[in-house]
C-alpha cells in the first residue's frame, strides 16, 4: 500500500479549522465578560429597586400572585409579567433582578440574531450596544415591566425575521398583557403578515386576548366577556395630572436613556436605515426594526404631549425599545465602516475598537448621563426613608393595621399589602371611615398627596385622628420629603 511522505502538506480545505475568531471577535468575548462582572457586582452589593413606586408595587403583585390568583389576569399588574415574575420573586426582589438580568442576556442574544438575518456585519456588537445602554441597565435592576415586555417583542420580531409566522403570531398576541405599547407590535406584526401573504395568521394576534376574556370571565367571575376593555385602567383621554409635556420630551430622553455616543449613532443608524428599508435588500427586515421603534416612541411623544391614556412623560418607556434601538446603532456603525472600507481593511480594526472603546468607556465617565453608581442602583432617599417609618412601625405597633399608598411601605415590612386587615390604601373615602382602634395612617408627599388625592389637611382635621410622627428627608434632586403617622384617638 502507497504512504504519503511525512513531509507532504494536505490540500488545505482539510487543515482549514472549524472554528476561527479574530481580533474583533476576540475583543467582543472580552467586552461581554466585562459586562457579566460588572452586572453581577450590582445584583450583589446594590439594593435599589429603580424607583419607590412602580417597580415595587409590580414586584409586589408579582409575589402574591399565588395567594390572589386573579392577579394572574390583573390588568395593571400585567398577566404575563406576573406568569414570569411570580415564581422568581417568592426569593424575595433579589429575585426579580437575577430574572431580568437573565431576560436582559436573552434578549441581547435575539438582538445578534436579528442583526446576522439583517445581513450586518459584526452582528455580534449589537449585544454589546445594547448592555452598554445606561437606562437600560438601570431598567435591568428594577421590578419594572420594561425588561419583560422588551425581551417579548424582541423574540416576536426574531420569529417575523425567521418567517416562523405561527408562533410571532401567538407571541405579539400577548405582547399587550407585557404592556399596553403591546398594541403596537400587534398591528406591526398584522402588516408583516399581510405583506408576506400570510392572512391566515392575522386572526390569531387576538389569542391572547380570547384566552384572557375567557379566563376572566368564566374563571375569576368578571362582568362580562369583554372586560378587558370596559375594565382597561389606561382608557382615559384627558390628563389624568393635569400636566403635559413637550414634542421632543422623549427624544432628549433617547439621549439620557442611551448616553452620548450611541445617541449619535442612533442618528446615523435612523437615517442609513431609512435607506436600507427604501433601496437595499430584505428592506421589510429594516422597516419592521424601524416602526418597532418608532411606533413606541412615536405614540408616547403624542399621548404625552396631549395627556392621553395616563401619561406622565415617563422615559422607562424608552427601555421597551432599546434592543431595536441597538441594531439601528449598528446600522450606523455598518454605515460609517462602509465609507472606509475603500481606504483599507486594516483600518477597520482600530476603528470599530475605537468606537466600542467609546461605548464601553461612556457609562463611568462621570458625565451627565454615565451611571451614578450609588444614585442609580442604590436605595434612594425616600426608599431609606420609608424604611425607617416601616420599622418604628414594626417595632411600635406590630400589631396595628394600617393605612397607606406608597408601596414601600408594606414592602419594607414584609407584609402582605392586599390584606386588608392588616393593611388599607389610603385615598379621600377615609373621610367617612370610622378608623380601627390603634389603627394609623401613614401618609406621604407624593402617592397619598397625587396619586391618591388625599390632602394634608383632610387627615390633620379628621375626627378620629392625631398626628404622631412626622420623618423627613432630602431627596437626590434636592426637594425635602415626607411621610407623616397619624394614630387612632378615642
Amino acid at each position: 500500500m502507497r504512504e504519503f511522505p511525512v513531509t507532504q502538506q494536505l490540500p488545505k480545505k482539510l487543515i482549514t479549522p472549524v472554528f476561527t475568531i479574530n481580533g474583533i471577535q476576540l475583543l467582543g468575548v472580552g467586552i461581554a465578560l466585562l459586562f457579566i462582572s460588572f452586572h453581577l457586582w450590582i445584583l450583589f452589593t446594590k439594593e435599589g429597586t429603580f424607583d419607590d413606586g412602580d417597580s415595587i408595587h409590580h414586584f409586589l403583585y408579582a409575589k402574591y400572585a399565588f395567594s390572589y390568583p386573579h392577579f394572574f389576569i390583573h390588568q395593571w399588574a400585567k398577566p404575563v409579567y406576573v406568569l414570569f415574575a411570580s415564581s422568581f420573586s417568592q426569593f424575595g426582589f433579589m429575585g426579580i433582578k437575577v430574572l431580568h438580568l437573565i431576560l436582559a442576556y436573552v434578549t441581547a442574544f435575539f438582538v445578534y440574531d436579528i442583526a446576522r438575518l439583517l445581513g450586518l456585519r459584526w452582528a455580534f456588537v449589537a449585544p454589546l450596544i445594547l448592555l452598554s445602554m445606561p437606562g437600560y441597565v438601570k431598567i435591568i435592576f428594577s421590578g419594572l415591566t420594561e425588561p419583560i415586555f422588551a425581551f417579548v417583542v424582541t423574540a416576536g420580531i426574531l420569529l417575523c425575521l425567521r418567517h416562523r409566522f405561527f408562533w410571532a403570531s401567538v407571541v405579539f398576541s400577548m405582547a399587550p398583557f407585557a404592556r399596553p405599547e403591546g398594541l403596537f407590535f400587534m398591528a406591526i406584526c398584522a402588516g408583516f403578515l399581510i405583506s408576506n401573504r400570510q392572512w391566515k395568521y392575522v386572526p390569531m394576534l387576538l389569542l391572547g386576548h380570547v384566552i384572557i376574556s375567557i379566563v376572566g370571565r368564566y374563571i375569576f367571575d368578571h362582568s362580562s366577556l369583554f372586560w378587558l376593555f370596559a375594565e382597561n385602567p389606561n382608557a382615559v383621554i384627558k390628563p389624568s395630572y393635569n400636566q403635559t409635556g413637550e414634542w421632543l420630551h422623549y427624544f432628549y430622553g433617547l439621549h439620557e436613556y442611551m448616553g452620548t455616543p450611541l445617541f449619535y449613532l442612533l442618528l446615523i443608524g435612523i437615517c442609513a436605515t431609512i435607506y436600507k428599508a427604501i433601496y437595499k435588500n430584505k428592506r421589510l427586515g429594516f422597516l419592521l426594526i424601524l416602526l418597532s421603534f418608532l411606533s413606541v416612541i412615536g405614540a408616547h411623544t403624542i399621548f404625552w404631549k396631549y395627556g392621553l391614556f395616563k401619561s406622565f412623560g415617563l422615559l422607562r418607556v424608552i427601555a421597551c425599545v432599546l434592543p431595536f434601538a441597538a441594531i439601528i446603532c449598528l446600522i450606523g456603525i455598518s454605515s460609517l465602516m462602509s465609507l472606509l472600507y475603500r481606504m483599507h481593511t486594516r483600518v477597520l480594526f482600530p476603528v470599530i475598537s475605537t468606537i466600542l472603546f467609546l461605548i464601553l468607556i461612556y457609562p463611568f465617565l462621570g458625565k451627565k448621563y454615565s451611571f451614578q453608581l450609588d444614585q442609580d442602583f442604590s436605595e434612594n432617599a425616600n426608599l431609606l426613608m420609608s424604611k425607617k417609618v416601616a420599622q418604628y412601625l414594626q417595632e411600635h405597633f406590630p400589631k396595628s393595621m394600617y393605612y397607606s399608598f406608597a408601596p414601600a411601605i408594606p414592602y419594607y415590612k414584609n407584609d402582605d399589602p392586599f390584606n386588608w386587615r392588616v393593611r388599607q390604601g389610603l385615598n379621600t373615602k377615609i373621610k367617612n371611615y370610622t378608623i380601627p382602634c390603634n389603627a394609623m395612617v401613614v401618609w406621604d408627599d407624593w402617592y397619598a398627596k397625587v396619586e391618591g388625592k388625599v390632602p394634608l389637611t383632610l387627615l390633620e382635621e379628621h375626627p378620629n385622628l392625631i398626628h404622631h410622627k412626622t420623618f423627613s428627608t432630602i431627596s437626590e434632586y434636592g426637594k425635602e420629603r415626607k411621610i407623616i403617622l397619624f394614630q387612632e384617638a378615642r
